[in-house]
């Protein structure tokens, strides 16, 4: 297993999202770390695998459009990740 699949597994410890969702919020971390943006246009080029550009980018549109995210919840996961002590 590559190291790049064991990240939707670690996600999904923190997410209870379907799997598809897992895998593309960690090609959404990974290509940001690549390219040093959030440029859905930018992030769509620094996807793993073979899936087309044009692809990538019209499924993070979808993603960012029609899922709703608990921000919260979101930032509780990534302060327990990076290590920051709750007060």
């Amino acid at each position: 297993m590559s190291e790049f699949h064991r990240l939707p597994l670690i996600l999904g410890k923190q997410f209870q999202w379907h799997g598809a969702r897992l895998t593309l919020l960690a090609q959404f971390f990974v290509a940001v770390i690549r390219v040093g943006s959030v440029n859905l246009s930018q992030l769509s080029t620094a996807f793993v695998g073979k899936t087309l550009v044009a692809s990538n980018y019209e499924r993070l549109q979808r993603f960012f459009r029609e899922f709703r995210i608990d921000y919260v919840e979101f930032a509780r996961s990534i302060t327990t990740w990076i290590g920051v002590e709750k007060d």
